[in-house]
């Protein structure tokens, strides 16, 4: 086995895990089945450190595994970049490391991130895509608002958001639909535990380079990057990727409108899509934004 808790090596440990439970199994169950001891199997599912294919193919044969499918998981962790990790689809993978982090970074500047989006606003958002069908846009939708439980957790997590004007600017579905997410940003931002930062046009040259980009901070392993392209999910451990991440979210927070202004900023832009249906939709005018030089941004 690999040395090394990998983003990798703990989605592979999640898919394990879903072998086993499908199978019926208890950890012991399977243990005693193959000889191993029950740390072995603990370790394996907590993603501690990669699995070799022939442990892989061995739990996994146990649990009623077909050879087909045997190849196909270890062809997806095994053959990859070490410390990248680039899936066509991830949301567990995602949803299960957002669940985990201590402190989370996210910058978005196209659309609102999707922990804090509305469910109105998610589905027009996977609607506008294309590529779904109505069956697929709501599966999406219903993967997302579970996702966003982590924001209601107990646990002592931080989360900072940093949204692009041209984000809030972008109109998803009606003023209606707007109104509400725009509100429930301002709601959201009220949360002790979140922060969101407005960047204003005129000061975002980085979050447009950048695009999408999240940093996760754990207490138990390694940070990891995270990036979304038109079809690729891909996360980044290695030390170079991760500091040039972080490097790119202490350039865009000198960017950004302090919390308060930017809360201000949200309840101006929630005032301008609340007007009734139908009416002229004449663009949202620019919010006052002065920055608060030499106060702390809270």
């Amino acid at each position: 086995m690999a040395d090394t808790s990998t983003v990798n090596s703990r989605e592979l440990g999640q898919v394990l895990l879903g072998w086993r439970k499908r199978a019926r199994l208890t950890a012991a169950q399977l243990a005693n089945q193959l000889a191993w001891h029950r740390t072995k199997i603990t370790f394996m599912e907590l993603g501690t450190r990669l699995p070799s294919s022939a442990d892989v193919a061995a739990y996994m044969a146990s649990c009623g595994a077909t050879l087909p499918q045997v190849h196909e998981v270890n062809r997806r962790h095994h053959d990859g970049e070490d410390g990248y990790l680039v899936r066509t689809e991830a949301v567990a993978t995602l949803t299960y490391h957002e669940g985990r982090a201590s402190h989370m970074n996210c910058m978005h500047a196209t659309l609102v991130p999707g922990q804090l989006q509305t469910e109105d606003y998610i589905r027009a958002v996977m609607t506008e895509s294309g590529r779904l069908s109505g069956e697929q846009v709501e599966l999406r939708t219903r993967e997302r608002l579970c996702r966003q439980a982590v924001l209601n957790s107990a646990a002592e997590q931080r989360f900072s958001f940093y949204l692009y004007e041209a984000a809030l600017r972008c109109p998803m579905g009606s003023a209606r639909m707007m109104h509400e997410q725009m509100l429930h940003l301002l709601f959201a931002a009220n949360d002790p535990h979140i922060s969101i930062r407005v960047v204003p046009f005129e000061s975002g040259r980085r979050v447009a380079s950048v695009g999408h980009l999240q940093l996760l901070d754990f207490e138990k392993f390694g940070p990891v990057a995270y990036t979304e392209a038109f079809k690729a999910w891909v996360f980044m451990e290695k030390p170079q990727d991760v500091g040039d991440s972080r490097t790119q979210f202490t350039r865009v927070e000198e960017d950004a409108l302090s919390e308060t202004q930017s809360r201000a900023f949200l309840a101006h832009m929630a005032n301008e899509y609340d007007r009734p249906e139908g009416a002229a939709d004449l663009g949202v005018r620019a919010a006052p934004r002065h920055r608060e030089e030499g106060r702390p941004r809270r």
